[in-house]
């Protein structure tokens, strides 16, 4: 299977690419056959009226260049962050007064210090950029999610180390 043919979704990819660099002016995950993956973190807008996915992931694919390949992962990944802010919380109460609601508090906020993490769904998309225009149209691509609801994060490559590191490796306990 030649170089343009392969799909976007092979362990093969992160194993063998060749770390980050910059290529048509972004940091890209680097493949051994000149193409650059780049992964953004899709969430809705909160502030946008209708959020349309199904319109924005068809308006992404037409703007693309031919021959780039997208990929969308659906992920559930470990959030501390909902634990943390209600420990943060917790902390700043004044003291309740009484013996029970103290207790109360105190065994709680030692339950929630060693229970499992909570998940969140996360949605990456992958583009693999085959050249100059698709890495171009990358942008174009950012202002269409957002017309349609969509908000894009590009994740930095220690944000796509941990994520491939989770998809190879989950921990699910």
């Amino acid at each position: 299977m030649d170089a343009g043919n392969r799909p976007p979704g092979r362990t093969q990819e992160f194993v063998a690419a060749l770390g980050f660099g910059e290529k048509w002016g972004r940091e890209v995950l680097l493949d051994r056959d000149g193409r650059g993956r780049l992964f953004l973190e899709l969430t809705t807008d909160a502030d946008h009226p209708h959020s349309e996915p199904a319109a924005a992931y068809e308006s992404l694919l037409s703007t693309l260049e031919p021959g780039a390949q997208v990929r969308f992962l659906q992920i559930f990944w470990p959030d501390d962050e909902p634990r943390a802010a209600f420990l943060r919380q917790a902390a700043d109460q004044p003291d309740p007064g009484t013996a029970f609601t103290s207790g109360l508090l105190c065994d709680l906020t030692g339950y929630l210090s060693h229970a499992p993490l909570p998940y969140l769904r996360r949605t990456i998309l992958e583009i693999v950029m085959v050249g100059e225009e698709s890495a171009e149209s990358v942008g174009g691509a950012v202002e269409i999610l957002r017309s349609h609801g969509l908000i894009s994060r590009l994740l930095r490559p220690a944000e796509v180390q941990d994520l491939a590191r989770w998809v190879f490796h989950p921990v699910l306990e």
